[in-house]
């Protein structure tokens, strides 16, 4: 009974990372944390990623991938940078806002629109300050 609670807990989650990959291309991604406070990603239909951090100068490019239950992320300049996953659905705990495109166009910059700030903000806020 334990083993079939579980692998039905597993095929629920393994489905929700399914459904969710085709609806997270082509959106941005407004995330925040305590720790590190908030984050923009811009997460391309194709694969494509690019993320504006609290503290940064710079716009970063990378990529996006689900593994299973997982969404992998790899950021920096080169090929050999590791892929870092995470649970979809803890993932999913930290993204308060989401919007369809590329709002801040961050694939076409390499600097930031300003420095973004580490308190929690809506995404209509910070693009009042750009």
């Amino acid at each position: 009974m334990r083993q079939t609670i579980l692998a039905a807990l597993l095929l629920s989650v393994l489905a929700g990372a399914a459904q969710a990959a085709p609806l997270l291309g082509n959106q941005t991604q407004l995330s925040f944390s305590a720790a590190n406070g908030t984050r923009i990603e811009y997460l391309a239909a194709d694969g494509r990623a690019w993320r504006w951090h609290s503290g940064q100068a710079r716009v970063v490019s990378g990529g996006w991938r689900f593994e299973e239950a997982d969404i992998c992320f790899r950021y920096g300049t080169t090929d050999s940078a590791a892929w870092r996953c995470v649970p979809y659905e803890l993932y999913r705990l930290t993204v308060v806002e989401s919007r369809s495109g590329d709002v801040f166009r961050l694939r076409d910059r390499q600097q930031v629109p300003f420095t973004l700030p580490r308190q929690r903000l809506s995404i209509a806020d910070l693009l009042t300050r750009g």
